[in-house]
């Protein structure tokens, strides 16, 4: 996953900088575009799976709730 970088410090073992990197996520679900520092869910082992907010709505909370 990225992240915005803006400068300043950071963990370089880590982060790396990526040079003219992508600018957003897609969501796996739907392909939506997640603009970088927004919310969105990934997985938390396993294959690595990105959902916007309303796919995680939608696909994820409506299975948890009877």
């Amino acid at each position: 996953m990225l992240i915005l970088y803006e400068g300043g410090i950071y963990d370089t073992v880590t982060f790396r900088v990526e040079p003219e990197a992508w600018d957003h996520e897609d969501c796996d679900a739907c392909g939506s575009h997640i603009a970088p520092m927004t919310l969105c869910y990934v997985t938390i082992r396993g294959s690595y799976v990105a959902l916007c907010e309303n796919c995680y709505q939608n696909h994820v909370l409506s299975k948890l709730v009877h």
